[in-house]
Formats: C-alpha cells, sequence, structure tokens
C-alpha cells in the first residue's frame, strides 16, 4: 500500500484477481501451489499499475507454507521491484534498433568480437550489405578469414594482433571480403569495450 501510494480501503476485501487481472492468466499455477501439487513458482517479471502512470516490473518468487505432512495453510510471496532494469533493457533495444536503422542508410554494419574465444557477433545489417547467408557464416570457426582476400590476410592479421596485444589503441584496416556478388572492399574500425579484472582486452 505504501510502495503504491494506495488507501487501505481500496484493497481491503477485494480479491487479488480484482487488484492484478493480469495474474488471470496464471491462475492454473496458483492452484496447484494451494492445493500442494507445485514447491514454488518464480516469475522473473511482471507487470503492475494500481493506478500508476508507468508501469513497474517485480520479480515474484511465491512459496506454499504447510504443516508438516498436512494441507497448504497459507502463501508467502516475497516480490522484488525490477522497474529500472527493465526500462534499461528496453532503452538498449531502442538504441540498438535506431543504431540498425542508422547504419543500414550508411550502408554500414557492426560487429563484436570476443578476444579470448575469438568468436565474432555480426548485426544483421552485415548480411544484407554482403549478401553472406548468416547460417554459412556462424557454422565456420574462422569465417572472416575463408573469405578474406589471401593478398590482404597478413596485414589484416598484423594489425589485429597488434591491437589486441596493446601495441595499438584503435584497430582500422581495409580489406576485400568474397561474397555471393563477387569481391568487396571492407574498411573496419574497432576499439576495446570490455576489459577483464586484470584489464586485458575482452
Amino acid at each position: 500500500i505504501r510502495e503504491f501510494g494506495l488507501k487501505a480501503e481500496r484493497m481491503v476485501g477485494r480479491s487479488w484477481y480484482e487488484l492484478f487481472p493480469q495474474s488471470l492468466a496464471r491462475r492454473h499455477e496458483h492452484e496447484a501451489l494451494f492445493q500442494g501439487k507445485l514447491d514454488r513458482l518464480d516469475i522473473p517479471r511482471v507487470e503492475l499499475r494500481l493506478g500508476c502512470e508507468r508501469p513497474r516490473y517485480f520479480s515474484l518468487h511465491v512459496r506454499p507454507l504447510r504443516v508438516p505432512g498436512g494441507p497448504v495453510e497459507a502463501i508467502l510471496g516475497v516480490g522484488e521491484e525490477v522497474t529500472a532494469l527493465i526500462e534499461a533493457e528496453q532503452a538498449l533495444r531502442a538504441s540498438e534498433a535506431c543504431l540498425e536503422t542508422a547504419l543500414w542508410g550508411s550502408k554500414a554494419a557492426f560487429w563484436t568480437i570476443s578476444v579470448h574465444d575469438d568468436r565474432a557477433e555480426m548485426s544483421p545489417n552485415f548480411f544484407k550489405l554482403t549478401g553472406i547467408d548468416p547460417t554459412e557464416w556462424v557454422a565456420e570457426l574462422h569465417p572472416w578469414n575463408s573469405r578474406m582476400h589471401p593478398e590482404d590476410r597478413p596485414c589484416v592479421r598484423r594489425i589485429y594482433e597488434d591491437f589486441v596485444t596493446g601495441q595499438i589503441d584503435f584497430y582500422e584496416c581495409e580489406y576485400r571480403l568474397r561474397t555471393p556478388g563477387g569481391w568487396i572492399w571492407m574498411h573496419d574500425r574497432g576499439r576495446v569495450t570490455k576489459r577483464d579484472s586484470d584489464g586485458r582486452r575482452k
């Protein structure tokens, strides 16, 4: 009541489903708790409004309480607000969508490389621009190397290794990439976004 700024009289005498109508979709799980068929119910995020201008999100953990060997006598629920986390995730998805739109307009794409296992993740626009099949790309261990022009490979590898070992602060190179439509020139730029506990580039 205090958390949502509600008056007690608005709550008294009303059922859970009147207060939280979105919970009706989980009614079968609640009944399974009451009947002792479930030992716990964890809901990582649920939207609660109760008159709020904007929705608030909670992580709920629900347990049945019973006398040893007897029926369920009560239900204990603990809720933790995760609104800030949900809003941050929503903002991140929105910013990624805006970035992808901007890159599409400028015929650019973005990628991330995990240095410790040499694994790359490409943005959808990379495959749109190159015409490369995403499933074929991810199926290969080193898809960049297999498609890079042999004459460009040594130089690109040297620049990448200098960057990973910290000899240069910024990664930038040009190379030819084989695509279903033929060879195209690529201009790559990159910087460090994460480091491990020892300060090494991740």
